[in-house]
């Protein structure tokens, strides 16, 4: 579905899905609503919020050595290749498995959704928050680009982006130790 939410927040109207996908919007539309939230809160002046189910970065998040662990996840996504690291300087917020549509996810949620604007929720899908539509679909293609050749990486061998390339990008945000938990070298 594509939801627009009143400026004032009270209330909704479904754009797409009506037709398509009867009267009642997704499940998770609660959970949506509070990522455009956030990025009211941000101040984000066109906000959008788009949930996907991109296989390569659920399937990463899955991953045995990975686990749903978020400084794991991060390191790999963004040494692998130019893209997301590129695009967004942010990391990727990790939600463990919560059943669809139920009070858990959205509580499990909530603070990923404030500290990150892209959120993996395990075993489920990915939701991007963004300054537009456009810019949201676009970050999600990056994302799960660097997710597919994290899944060459730990598949093949393949190495990822020089070390020197990525050093500083894992010391500022915490994750030189994850990185080397994972054995890649580059």
């Amino acid at each position: 579905n594509v939801v627009e939410i009143h400026e004032s927040g009270q209330s909704l109207r479904i754009v797409y899905g009506n037709r398509e996908f009867g009267s009642i919007p997704s499940i998770e539309t609660h959970v949506h609503v509070l990522a455009h939230g956030a990025s009211i809160s941000d101040g984000l002046a066109t906000p959008a919020a788009v949930h996907a189910h991109p296989r390569s970065l659920v399937l990463l998040g899955r991953h045995k050595r990975i686990g749903g662990h978020y400084g794991r996840f991060n390191a790999l996504l963004y040494t692998q290749v130019e893209g997301i690291n590129r695009h967004y300087d942010g990391l990727v917020g990790v939600v463990p498995y919560c059943e669809s549509g139920t009070h858990e996810l959205v509580r499990r949620s909530i603070p990923a959704l404030k500290a990150h604007r892209l959120v993996l929720w395990m075993n489920h899908g990915f939701v991007v928050r963004a300054e537009n539509i456009r810019r949201a679909y676009a970050l999600m293609s990056y994302a799960e680009e660097s997710a597919q050749a994290a899944l060459d990486t730990l598949q093949t061998g393949a190495l990822g982006l020089p070390r020197a390339a990525v050093e500083e990008f894992l010391r500022l945000h915490g994750l030189v130790e994850d990185y080397d938990a994972l054995e890649i070298t580059g």
